[in-house]
């Protein structure tokens, strides 16, 4: 018979462990520029984000924190901020325009950068479902950055990279 926790039954066959001694936390890539290819981009209107994930490659002899893990590999995601409704009543904390200008020029900037195009909400709808950004090879700025106690990579900027 196989012993019980609150009424119900627990497999005999449960490996035992014990957090408290065997947490390790993933190891952080170091701060700094790397190269990396966009493997995913997702719409998150929800969030008002345009999201794109990268995983670095072609970065040979670099670890992460821990020594050990090479950084080629991890990902990490870069968030793009698309104009709400309202946005246009809100002034920006950075600059003397309104959030949603502010929102259009950061736009601008990373389309420019990126070497794509964003125009509309159109654009990027089309560009998701053919795939348009998948494969870009792209330069990553990652920072670590402390979030309720722990510490996380994030790229804070990301632009297309020329062979």
């Amino acid at each position: 018979m196989s012993p019980e926790f609150d009424g119900v039954p627990v497999p005999m066959d449960l490996d035992p462990f014990d957090v408290e001694t065997e947490f390790v936390s993933d190891p952080l890539v170091p701060d700094g520029t790397f190269k990396g290819l966009i493997t995913k981009v997702e719409l998150k209107p929800d969030n008002g984000i345009l999201e794109f994930t990268v995983v670095l490659e072609g970065n040979e002899g670099i670890n992460c924190s821990d020594g050990i893990t090479p950084i080629d590999g991890k990902t990490s995601r870069y968030a793009v901020w698309l104009p709400q409704k309202g946005d246009e009543l809100v002034k920006s904390k950075f600059s003397a325009l309104t959030v949603r200008q502010d929102r259009i020029r950061a736009i601008k900037k990373f389309s420019d950068k990126m070497n794509i195009h964003i125009g509309n909400a159109e654009d990027i709808i089309k560009a998701i479902e053919d795939q348009e950004w998948i494969s870009i090879p792209v330069l990553v700025s990652i920072k670590s950055k402390p979030y309720e106690g722990v510490l996380y990579n994030q790229i804070k900027k990301m632009e297309r990279a020329t062979s």
